[in-house]
Parts: structure tokens; C-alpha cells; sequence
């Protein structure tokens, strides 16, 4: 069977891109605060840091990621498993700043 999907409307690809940022920006805030009331006021500062900037960038990590795939004619499962793997990398990067040392 040829399945071809069918083109994505424009503003479909405008409310992907919308909807993408704003799951980004919860998932940092979800993520904050999963991580900060793990340790509280005695989390180390430089782990601070870090989580601040991975939090900072996921919203638009994510929202890049949705232009460039709401851009390319590629079959919808392999968006999908891209997108997939790459909340898995966001998760995993996530879970390895939470437990850096404190220096």
C-alpha cells in the first residue's frame, strides 16, 4: 500500500509549533519542580546552574525540533520516533544534570 500522508495544513503546522512550546515549558516547570523539592535549600549551586539552563533551553529545544519536523515531508512515524527519541535523550540528559555533584 502507497500511503502517502496528507500535507499538513499551515495552520496545523502553527498550532504544532504552539502546543509544542507550551508541552516544552511545562515540562521544565513539571521538571523544576520534581528536582528542586528533591534537595530543597541545600541543592548545590552549580547543580542550580545547570538545571536552570537545561530547563531554559527545553522549551526551545523542543519547539525547533517541531519546526523542523512539521517542515520536512518524511512519514509520520518517523517524525513521531524522532520526537520520541528525542524526549528520551531530554529525559535522560535531565536525570544525569539532577545528580551532578555539587562543586
Amino acid at each position: 500500500m502507497s500511503s502517502v500522508d496528507e500535507p499538513i495544513t499551515p495552520m496545523r503546522r502553527v498550532t504544532t509549533v504552539l502546543v509544542t512550546f507550551a508541552l516544552g515549558c511545562a515540562a521544565a516547570v513539571a521538571l523544576w519542580n520534581w528536582w528542586s523539592g528533591r534537595c530543597g535549600e541545600d541543592c548545590p549551586s552549580p547543580n542550580v546552574v545547570h538545571m536552570l539552563v537545561f530547563l531554559a533551553l527545553l522549551p526551545t529545544a523542543s519547539t525547533m525540533t517541531a519546526v523542523l519536523l512539521v517542515s520536512t515531508s518524511w512519514p509520520r512515524r518517523v517524525k513521531w520516533g524522532i520526537g520520541g527519541g528525542l524526549l528520551l535523550a531530554g529525559v535522560v540528559i535531565g536525570a544525569l544534570l539532577a545528580r551532578l555533584p555539587g562543586g
